[in-house]
């Protein structure tokens, strides 16, 4: 006898769950909680033969033509590709041989405006998903209609713990330009000149680093040997989120003056009494709103993504300066911060996607 609601088949690409890209976490926490569907997630990164995980199957992608392989053997009903529009540029040719044979949803963080890149991949979509309104309506200014799927924190793993005794403030990001982490070394370095003891952490990964980018590691010996970096994210070394909201805890601020399509470690610091330093730009204001400090910004840079702001080193000096001379109202940020993130749970996203997944 076949099932009432036999499953339907989901075809799921994005980089590897076992890495700590914000694809990968929402990637990872989306398809432990997806209902009715067999899924086969296709990652980047991933080097091993096809394996079972609680949900669903993981499989190696390196390339187009592994693409095309599996819808043509997995026959998925829908097909969706979680990357950047620099990556999704690249895949354009196989998009179009794919589309006959399966629904493509594209589900993409929209960082700045104006793209100039080819966005040509985005009209094979049948339907376009974005991490916030902010990137919504910059992909709008394109031409393109989207549906916000935003991405969540599990307040059950990340969660307040005490602090330690020296005032601490650090980032949880990838070492990519826009990150800006040597302005962060910067900024710590002004405020150890200005005599005040405060210790920097950065938990940072460089597998996403750029040739022609600094060896952050180095750029802090020669500039500010006191900035901390945990060696097992230096070395792209996988980690649990356990293992991670520790990281957290060991802050008492957490720093993300980027501009960002939605900004995760934002949501996880809140989510863990941490309170986050932004930019007014890009999608933090949206998600952090007032649980948060405001660095201001020094200029922008216009890149292939848009225009990427530039956060003003002294200020951000005198920010994290700020936070430590103000532990009250610290703390009262710290407490709006839980409420927020209590805002975003992976079970409200699930189901979003579910319904996005039925419409496609």
């Amino acid at each position: 006898m076949k099932p009432l609601h036999p499953k339907r088949r989901l075809l799921w690409v994005a980089p590897s769950p076992d890495m700590q890209s914000s694809f990968s976490v929402v990637s990872q926490n989306l398809l432990e909680r997806l209902n009715g569907w067999e899924t086969v997630y296709a990652a980047q990164f991933h080097y091993g033969q096809i394996e079972k995980r609680s949900r669903f199957y993981l499989a190696p992608f390196h390339s187009g033509d592994h693409l095309i392989h599996y819808v043509n053997v997995f026959k998925p009903d829908v097909t969706l590709i979680f990357q950047s529009p620099a990556f999704l540029t690249n895949l354009t040719s196989t998009l179009k041989t794919i589309k006959p044979h399966t629904r493509l949803m594209l589900y993409s963080p929209i960082e700045g405006y104006p793209i100039t890149l080819d966005l040509t991949f985005f009209e094979l979509a049948d339907k376009i998903i974005v991490p916030s309104r902010y990137s919504q309506e910059t992909l709008a200014k394109h031409g393109f209609k989207s549906e916000v799927l935003p991405h969540a924190v599990d307040t059950n793993i990340f969660k307040p713990q005490p602090k330690p005794e020296v005032f601490t403030v650090g980032s949880v990001a990838s070492h990519t330009w826009r990150k800006q982490l040597d302005r962060i070394i910067d900024a710590h370095k002004i405020c150890l000149e200005k005599t005040h003891d405060i210790r920097l952490l950065l938990y940072t990964s460089t597998y996403d680093t750029a040739a022609w980018m600094p060896n952050i590691k180095r750029y802090a010996e020669i500039v500010n040997p006191n900035a901390y970096f945990n060696v097992p994210a230096l070395l792209n070394l996988p980690a649990t989120q356990e293992a991670i909201a520790k990281i957290y805890n060991q802050m008492h601020v957490h720093i993300l003056t980027s501009t960002e399509a939605f900004g995760i470690p934002n949501l996880e610091a809140m989510a863990s009494g941490v309170v986050p330093i932004i930019i007014p730009h890009g999608a933090s204001p949206e998600i952090v709103g007032e649980c948060g400090i405001y660095a201001r910004i020094s200029d922008y840079l216009t890149t292939c993504i848009g225009k990427i702001a530039l956060v003003d080193v002294q200020d951000l000096a005198d920010k994290i300066i700020w936070a430590k001379q103000h532990p009250h109202e610290l703390q009262k940020l710290a407490q709006k911060g839980l409420a927020k993130a209590k805002q975003y749970n992976w079970e409200n996203t699930t189901r979003k996607l579910e319904t996005l997944l039925e419409e496609a």
